[in-house]
Protein backbone atom coordinates (compact mmCIF):
# COMPACT_ATOMS: atom_id res chain seq x y z
CA UNK A 1 0.00 0.00 0.00
CA UNK A 2 1.29 3.19 -0.85
CA UNK A 3 0.17 6.54 0.43
CA UNK A 4 0.74 9.51 -1.30
CA UNK A 5 0.80 13.12 0.28
CA UNK A 6 -1.42 11.54 2.89
CA UNK A 7 -3.96 14.39 4.67
CA UNK A 8 -4.81 12.63 7.74
CA UNK A 9 -2.98 13.27 11.29
CA UNK A 10 -0.39 11.19 12.49
CA UNK A 11 -2.13 10.19 15.37
CA UNK A 12 -4.28 7.66 13.02
CA UNK A 13 -1.01 6.03 11.50
CA UNK A 14 0.37 5.19 15.09
CA UNK A 15 -2.32 3.13 15.76
CA UNK A 16 -0.89 1.02 12.98
CA UNK A 17 2.85 1.31 13.58
CA UNK A 18 1.83 0.55 17.47
CA UNK A 19 0.15 -2.15 16.44
CA UNK A 20 3.07 -3.71 14.18
CA UNK A 21 5.39 -2.61 16.62
CA UNK A 22 3.70 -5.21 19.44
CA UNK A 23 2.80 -8.10 16.48
CA UNK A 24 5.82 -7.72 14.13
CA UNK A 25 9.60 -8.66 13.70
CA UNK A 26 11.49 -4.89 13.27
CA UNK A 27 13.82 -4.61 11.45
CA UNK A 28 17.29 -3.85 12.99
CA UNK A 29 18.00 0.30 13.66
CA UNK A 30 21.09 1.31 11.45
CA UNK A 31 23.33 4.13 12.18
CA UNK A 32 27.39 4.57 13.73
CA UNK A 33 26.69 3.11 16.82
CA UNK A 34 24.57 -0.42 15.22
CA UNK A 35 26.31 -3.44 14.51
CA UNK A 36 26.76 -5.21 11.18
CA UNK A 37 23.85 -6.87 9.98
CA UNK A 38 23.99 -9.91 8.04
CA UNK A 39 23.49 -9.30 3.90
CA UNK A 40 20.66 -12.01 4.30
CA UNK A 41 18.64 -9.19 6.84
CA UNK A 42 16.22 -7.73 4.35
CA UNK A 43 12.98 -6.13 5.35
CA UNK A 44 10.20 -4.77 2.81
CA UNK A 45 7.17 -2.62 3.99
CA UNK A 46 3.60 -3.17 4.12
CA UNK A 47 2.78 0.50 4.08
CA UNK A 48 4.85 2.94 2.55
CA UNK A 49 3.77 7.08 3.20
CA UNK A 50 5.26 9.65 1.11
CA UNK A 51 4.83 13.17 1.24
CA UNK A 52 6.37 15.84 -0.94
CA UNK A 53 8.58 18.51 0.82
CA UNK A 54 6.77 21.03 -1.25
CA UNK A 55 3.34 20.35 -0.53
CA UNK A 56 1.89 23.06 1.07
CA UNK A 57 -1.30 21.32 1.92
CA UNK A 58 -0.63 19.20 4.15
CA UNK A 59 2.50 21.08 5.58
CA UNK A 60 1.08 24.44 5.78
CA UNK A 61 -2.81 24.28 5.16
CA UNK A 62 -3.20 21.23 7.42
CA UNK A 63 -1.79 22.05 10.67
CA UNK A 64 -3.83 25.24 10.64
CA UNK A 65 -6.79 23.41 9.72
CA UNK A 66 -6.32 20.72 12.68
CA UNK A 67 -5.28 23.69 15.34
CA UNK A 68 -9.02 25.44 14.70
CA UNK A 69 -10.11 22.14 15.94
CA UNK A 70 -7.62 20.99 18.41
CA UNK A 71 -9.64 22.54 21.46
CA UNK A 72 -12.84 20.05 20.42
CA UNK A 73 -10.03 17.29 20.76
CA UNK A 74 -9.07 15.79 24.17
CA UNK A 75 -5.73 14.63 23.41
CA UNK A 76 -3.60 12.63 25.74
CA UNK A 77 -0.17 13.78 26.93
CA UNK A 78 2.27 10.36 27.88
CA UNK A 79 3.90 9.86 30.95
CA UNK A 80 6.62 8.79 29.49
CA UNK A 81 7.37 9.03 26.04
CA UNK A 82 6.48 6.40 23.51
CA UNK A 83 8.48 4.33 21.09
CA UNK A 84 8.56 6.84 19.19
CA UNK A 85 9.90 9.63 21.47
CA UNK A 86 6.87 11.54 21.12
CA UNK A 87 5.37 13.15 24.50
CA UNK A 88 1.63 13.72 23.63
CA UNK A 89 -1.09 13.37 20.78
CA UNK A 90 -1.56 16.58 19.98
CA UNK A 91 1.82 16.93 17.71
CA UNK A 92 0.51 13.80 16.52
CA UNK A 93 -3.01 15.23 16.01
CA UNK A 94 -1.66 18.60 14.01
CA UNK A 95 0.68 17.14 11.54
CA UNK A 96 0.76 14.49 8.87
CA UNK A 97 2.28 11.24 9.30
CA UNK A 98 5.31 12.35 7.00
CA UNK A 99 5.77 15.44 8.19
CA UNK A 100 6.15 14.34 11.63
CA UNK A 101 9.82 13.58 12.10
CA UNK A 102 9.80 10.94 14.49
CA UNK A 103 8.06 8.62 12.20
CA UNK A 104 10.15 9.05 9.40
CA UNK A 105 11.92 5.74 8.74
CA UNK A 106 13.76 6.25 5.10
CA UNK A 107 15.44 8.68 2.93
CA UNK A 108 14.62 9.26 -0.49
CA UNK A 109 16.83 11.51 -1.70
CA UNK A 110 19.94 11.91 -4.69
CA UNK A 111 22.56 9.43 -4.18
CA UNK A 112 25.39 12.51 -4.03
CA UNK A 113 23.14 13.94 -1.50
CA UNK A 114 24.60 14.13 2.47
CA UNK A 115 21.57 12.77 3.53
CA UNK A 116 21.80 10.02 0.84
CA UNK A 117 25.79 9.87 1.98
CA UNK A 118 25.72 10.26 6.05
CA UNK A 119 22.90 7.10 5.77
CA UNK A 120 25.50 4.80 3.76
CA UNK A 121 28.57 5.77 5.16
CA UNK A 122 26.15 4.68 8.90
CA UNK A 123 26.11 1.08 7.67
CA UNK A 124 22.47 2.02 6.57
CA UNK A 125 20.99 -0.30 3.79
CA UNK A 126 19.89 0.83 0.42
CA UNK A 127 17.12 -0.38 -0.51
CA UNK A 128 16.90 0.85 -4.09
CA UNK A 129 18.07 2.94 -6.86
CA UNK A 130 16.45 4.75 -9.41
CA UNK A 131 17.14 6.65 -12.16
CA UNK A 132 14.87 9.65 -12.59
CA UNK A 133 14.92 12.92 -14.54
CA UNK A 134 18.81 12.20 -15.13
CA UNK A 135 19.49 12.17 -11.37
CA UNK A 136 20.22 8.63 -9.25
CA UNK A 137 17.64 8.79 -6.33
CA UNK A 138 18.23 6.09 -3.68
CA UNK A 139 15.59 5.10 -0.48
CA UNK A 140 17.96 4.23 2.11
CA UNK A 141 17.09 3.38 5.73
CA UNK A 142 17.44 6.23 7.72
CA UNK A 143 19.79 6.52 10.61
CA UNK A 144 18.88 6.33 14.39
CA UNK A 145 15.50 6.36 12.85
CA UNK A 146 13.20 4.69 15.81
CA UNK A 147 10.10 3.33 13.49
CA UNK A 148 11.92 0.20 12.21
CA UNK A 149 8.15 -1.15 11.73
CA UNK A 150 6.53 -2.51 7.70
CA UNK A 151 5.15 0.81 7.87
CA UNK A 152 8.01 3.05 6.05
CA UNK A 153 7.54 6.50 5.87
CA UNK A 154 9.80 8.86 3.99
CA UNK A 155 9.55 12.97 2.50
CA UNK A 156 9.49 13.10 -1.54
CA UNK A 157 11.91 15.73 -3.12
CA UNK A 158 9.79 18.34 -5.47
CA UNK A 159 11.83 16.91 -8.22
CA UNK A 160 9.50 13.60 -8.20
CA UNK A 161 6.55 15.04 -6.54
CA UNK A 162 6.29 18.75 -6.70
CA UNK A 163 3.21 19.60 -4.87
CA UNK A 164 0.37 18.44 -3.23
CA UNK A 165 -2.17 17.95 -6.50
CA UNK A 166 0.85 16.80 -8.92
CA UNK A 167 1.60 13.33 -8.62
CA UNK A 168 1.48 11.26 -10.61
CA UNK A 169 4.01 12.26 -13.29
CA UNK A 170 6.85 10.29 -15.07
CA UNK A 171 9.05 10.52 -11.61
CA UNK A 172 6.94 9.29 -9.50
CA UNK A 173 5.19 6.94 -11.73
CA UNK A 174 8.95 5.74 -12.28
CA UNK A 175 9.58 5.28 -8.92
CA UNK A 176 6.62 3.28 -8.25
CA UNK A 177 7.34 1.07 -10.80
CA UNK A 178 10.72 0.53 -9.44
CA UNK A 179 9.46 -0.53 -5.96
CA UNK A 180 7.18 -3.24 -7.51
CA UNK A 181 10.44 -4.62 -9.22
CA UNK A 182 12.06 -4.45 -5.79
CA UNK A 183 9.46 -5.98 -4.12
CA UNK A 184 9.01 -8.67 -6.58
CA UNK A 185 12.81 -9.85 -6.11
CA UNK A 186 13.21 -11.01 -2.44
CA UNK A 187 16.72 -10.14 -2.57
CA UNK A 188 18.79 -8.34 -0.34
CA UNK A 189 20.73 -6.58 -2.95
CA UNK A 190 19.50 -3.44 -3.33
CA UNK A 191 17.12 -3.12 -7.00
CA UNK A 192 18.57 -1.29 -9.84
CA UNK A 193 16.70 0.04 -13.09
CA UNK A 194 18.62 -1.04 -16.28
Amino acid sequence: VVLINEAAPATQSWQLIESMEANVRPRPPCGPDQAPREKTDFYMPAVISMTSVGDSATGVFFPLGQKVSRPFHNLRKYPHPNELGIKDQAGMYTKTTALTEAFVSHIIDVDSSSAAKGAVSAGCRVVLASDIAGARYKIIERPGARNLTPYWVMQLPRAIVPDHSTIFGAQFRSLIVDLVQVRRQFDPTPYIRK
